[in-house]
């Protein structure tokens, strides 16, 4: 994939290229969205949202570290401005998780749609861009249409999706009640100290993140190793390894922290999952954040961050539709039509620019 070493390949990733790439790791990021309600179905309580989350960083890294075994100077070189990224990408899934404990993933999906308008914010704000009128009016179109979408009615009722996840195991487990996870779950310690915060706040917190994230990554990506030590592709492969190892070790303090388990039964509940949870938990992390998350930052340097972050706008809308077969869900009229609305604003500001580019290039 990388090529030979401080080899760019400007032919396989560019203008053109570049959003049709972001637009298929939306599809893979979208994947998460069913396996996750899969995986989360059958796990015990002991097994915290925080717990899930550093599980499928370990298996995020797990893309990234082979290269980065054989490669640890090149790392050590971008480590502290990649650190910098590792923080923004933590904090945006942090507040994500915090905020679905406390309001809808229907108010998380329109609060992460407000990520395009805030990074057009950081760019006129610190970078001096001009304010684009489009991008503007299409981040609000995006906004409105997954507001639209997911305040949708079902399209009929849904079937009932087969449940890949549960095993003889699992079944011969629910026999003994030593193995059977608790009634109720106890309260989380961060409870406490977010109590008073809405749930809508700590999602538009994570969509703030995330906005940070795209934009820092955008200019790191474009301007650069400095020293000159790492150039071409292995540069973006660095970056990628030394944020995602970064992010799993602040998603390890986390689960540690934010837990309110004893640390024999967090690790103790790990020899309860059957082989579908942790497939599923190796898909989340590897297939569809891992590969993303290397592949994005090659995408990064030829487009712009707010079209990137309208592109990752329709990560609602593919995520409904994997929980199709996944999960059973449906579709109605007004999804359909909100659907439609996402794609046109979501896609309209790549595709004027990948046609003004085509057209200076003729």
């Amino acid at each position: 994939f990388a090529g030979a070493p401080g080899k760019p390949f400007p032919q396989l990733i560019n203008a053109t290229t570049g959003p049709l790439l972001l637009l298929l790791l939306a599809v893979l990021y979208a994947g998460n969205v069913p396996l996750l309600k899969l995986i989360e179905a059958h796990t015990p309580f002991a097994l915290t949202a925080p717990d899930l989350l550093f599980l499928r960083f370990i298996m995020v890294s797990a893309t990234v570290l082979p290269w980065a075994a054989f490669n640890l100077d090149k790392v050590l070189v971008v480590a502290r401005p990649s650190a910098e990224l590792g923080l923004w990408l933590f904090m945006g899934y942090a507040l994500q998780l915090l905020a679905l404990d406390k309001t809808s993933a229907a108010m998380c999906s329109v609060a992460a749609a407000s990520t395009g308008a805030l990074v057009q914010v950081l760019e006129v704000t610190f970078d001096s861009k001009p304010l684009s009128p489009v991008v503007a009016l299409c981040s609000l179109g995006t906004i409105g249409g997954i507001a639209l979408f997911v305040t949708a009615p079902p399209g009929g009722p849904a079937v009932a999706a087969g449940d890949p996840l549960q095993s003889l195991v699992g079944r011969l487990a629910s026999l003994f009640a030593f193995l059977a996870p608790p009634p109720t779950a106890p309260a989380m310690p961060h409870e406490a100290l977010l109590g008073g915060v809405p749930g809508e706040g700590l999602a538009l917190g994570g969509a703030a993140f995330f906005a940070v994230h795209v934009w820092r990554c955008n200019r790191l990506i474009s301007n650069g190793d400095p020293s000159g030590k790492v150039r071409g592709s292995d540069f973006e492969l660095a970056v990628a390894a030394a944020q995602s190892v970064l992010t799993l070790a602040l998603c390890a303090v986390f689960s540690a922290v934010d837990n309110p388990y004893p640390w024999s039964d967090q690790v103790g509940v790990l020899g309860h999952l059957d082989a579908g949870t942790w497939a599923g938990i190796f898909a989340c992390g590897a297939l569809c954040t891992g590969v993303p998350s290397i592949l994005e930052l090659f995408a990064f340097k030829v487009v712009d961050p707010a079209l990137s972050s309208l592109i990752y706008c329709t990560i609602p809308l593919w995520g409904t539709m994997l929980g199709v077969p996944l999960l059973g869900a449906s579709f109605g009229p007004q999804a359909l039509m909100a659907g439609a609305v996402i794609l046109f604003f979501s896609l309209t500001p790549s595709a004027l620019k990948m046609l003004a580019a085509r057209d200076g290039a003729a």
